[in-house]
């Protein structure tokens, strides 16, 4: 069976307890596909018993830098075999480890079907507070990933600092980490060597990161005016209409001195946009409503 690596938000989740209607006869949960589940067996006696059930968040490839969050698996096909980015529990080297599978043999599938089984090939992306573009990468071992000025990465660094804040490039055929000397993170000819001492993107600079499910960011749908218009509170909405229609002649917003009590009891009949337009004709300064 393949073992999954498993991180602290993957907590066992217990049903509800129930008891057993069966008459007593041993029964054997069936696993379901992504999570696993304990067999249960019932004595000749009703009994009530708890199933447990562990849910695997599946690794998924990222397409946006918003994807690159939470723990991440860095893989690179260059030159030849699929490898990835790993870091040395004693050294805090970081070099490149080729992965191995028995299921596929070229790069595209070995690509698809690989997932970390170790670590150490696990880095945790927190962004950068003030950018869209620069995160920080974690290891296992509490140790951020950084490179110096000669440009040999390492994961020595227990704090975070300049050197250690990466700045993505998102490309169409994976992404690119650029260090703070402007160098890219590359992969070595050897295909095992890691170096940051590249001023150019080219084949050993670009990574495919896979980052797990439940941290992919879904596409964002753009509300509309009727849903913008319920989220807002009727204080607010009248002061939007109110600097719509307003007559700017003093630089003052004036607002209707009374409560807000008719304008809920006016959303809730239907007739909102009326109300407001019976308070703002009742202010000198709207030249709409005269």
């Amino acid at each position: 069976m393949k073992r999954h690596l498993t991180f602290r938000w993957c907590r066992t989740k217990k049903k509800r307890k129930r008891k057993d209607r069966d008459g007593g006869q041993s029964a054997e949960q069936t696993p379901l596909e992504g999570t696993l589940k304990t067999s249960v067996t019932t004595s000749d006696k009703p009994r009530s018993h708890t199933s447990e059930i562990f849910s695997f968040p599946g690794w998924v490839l990222a397409t946006s830098i918003e994807d690159l969050r939470g723990p991440l698996y860095i893989i690179t096909t260059y030159p030849d075999n699929p490898s990835c980015l790993t870091c040395n529990e004693i050294t805090f080297r970081t070099s490149f480890r080729v992965i191995t599978t028995t299921e596929s043999t070229s790069p595209a599938a070995v690509l698809s079907v690989s997932e970390p089984n170790d670590v150490s090939q696990v880095f945790v992306s927190k962004p950068i507070p003030g950018s869209t573009t620069k995160i920080c990468l974690t290891s296992a071992y509490q140790r951020y990933l950084s490179a110096d000025k000669i440009g040999i990465p390492n994961c020595e660094r227990e704090a975070i600092g300049p050197t250690e804040e990466w700045a993505v490039v998102a490309r169409e055929d994976g992404f690119a980490l650029q260090s703070a000397y402007d160098k890219f993170l590359a992969v070595g000819k050897d295909g095992t060597t890691a170096r940051c001492d590249s001023e150019k993107v080219g084949s050993a600079e670009v990574f495919r990161i896979k980052c797990q499910a439940q941290f992919k960011s879904m596409p964002k749908r753009v509300k509309t005016d009727e849903e913008l218009e319920a989220e807002m509170e009727e204080n607010d909405l009248e002061l939007e209409e109110i600097k719509k229609f307003h007559s700017h002649t003093l630089g003052k917003v004036v607002t209707s001195k009374e409560g807000l009590e008719s304008l809920r009891r006016a959303r809730k009949d239907g007739n909102l946009h009326e109300e407001l337009l019976d308070r703002r004709s009742k202010l000198k300064s709207d030249k709409f409503c005269k």
